[in-house]
């Protein structure tokens, strides 16, 4: 496997995994992990500068996309 295919599994993967945890804690279930957010963000970022097609990939945006619709939901409404 090529970098850019482990980069873009790992971005599913973490994705997902923030998506739940932030679903969770609007639910009073857990905490939200703040450092692992960040860090997918930082990371987000400098890995879609290096590979440009990654932001092209639908198991990488979706969850991305939701990412940021929470944001603003959590912005606007709580």
């Amino acid at each position: 496997m090529n970098k850019e295919k482990i980069a873009i599994i790992l971005f599913s993967i973490l994705g997902i995994v923030i998506v739940i945890d932030t679903f969770f804690t609007w639910a009073n279930i857990g905490s939200e992990q703040n450092n692992l957010t960040l860090g997918y963000c930082i990371g987000f970022i400098i890995v879609s500068t290096q590979y440009p097609t990654m932001t092209k990939n639908k198991y990488v945006m979706i969850p991305f996309y939701i990412l940021v619709g929470q944001m603003l939901f959590s912005i606007w409404f709580m």
